[in-house]
């Protein structure tokens, strides 16, 4: 059976709110998610991609707009240990060298370090996705996801 999840993450990969914000923000997850059954707050060493799971529809390079769905899965797996330090990479389309974390993703996708998540929530309106973002201090990307 799948499940659906929220994932919220900030748009900077390396950016970790403030410790002191993090039981706040995961209380405000609680407010307004209620019918959540499980929240979550996740500080990682290094940048993790989170994707949209089955709700994906493609990954594509944003200088040839070439497909990269299958090629990001095996850079992922083949980079795991050394992405973090350096996410530039030559892409098979075009030979252009860029960072990983600006390709084009059909659906909400990105990689961080923290990771506030709930599952089966609804979409978070504006004002409460502002509300996090001005205690947290930074933006974040909402991220829904089927696995």
């Amino acid at each position: 059976m799948s499940e659906n999840w929220i994932w919220l993450i900030p748009n900077d990969p390396h950016y970790v709110p403030p410790a002191d914000t993090h039981d706040r923000a995961k209380a405000l997850m609680e407010e307004f998610a209620p019918e959540s059954e499980e929240i979550n707050l996740e500080v990682y060493e290094k940048p993790g991609y989170f994707g949209p799971g089955e709700n994906g529809e493609g990954v594509y390079c944003p200088l040839c707009g070439e497909d990269l769905e299958e090629w990001l899965d095996e850079w992922l797996e083949r980079e795991k240990e050394s992405y973090w330090l350096n996410p530039e990479t030559k892409m098979p389309c075009c030979q252009e060298t860029i960072s990983v974390y600006n390709l084009d993703f059909s659906r909400k996708a990105g990689f961080t370090r923290f990771l506030l998540d709930a599952m089966s929530p609804n979409v978070l309106p504006s004002e409460q996705l502002a509300e996090l973002e001005a205690l947290l201090g930074c933006e974040l990307n909402q991220i829904l996801i089927r696995i």
